[in-house]
């Protein structure tokens, strides 16, 4: 069984991006254990501190801000 966790704001949440990941997974035959940490407006650097306990997983799947993207120099 593949651990995935999605860390991201509420753009993931409300648009469930963990269940639909899962169900496609499963469709595909895939044996996933899908587990999410969200916060409204969140930046990936909200999540970096010891607070956030997201235990031992194989792919995490991070969402950032759009507004952040493009703001970024490349």
């Amino acid at each position: 069984m593949l651990n995935v966790l999605f860390l991201g704001n509420s753009l993931m949440f409300y648009n469930d991006m963990p269940a639909l990941f899962a169900s496609i997974a499963k469709a595909e035959g895939r044996e996933v254990n899908v587990r999410s940490v969200t916060k409204g407006s969140a930046t990936i650097s909200d999540f970096a501190d010891e607070s956030t306990k997201v235990g031992s997983v194989a792919i995490p799947l991070l969402k950032e801000q759009a507004s952040t993207l493009s703001q970024m120099q490349i």
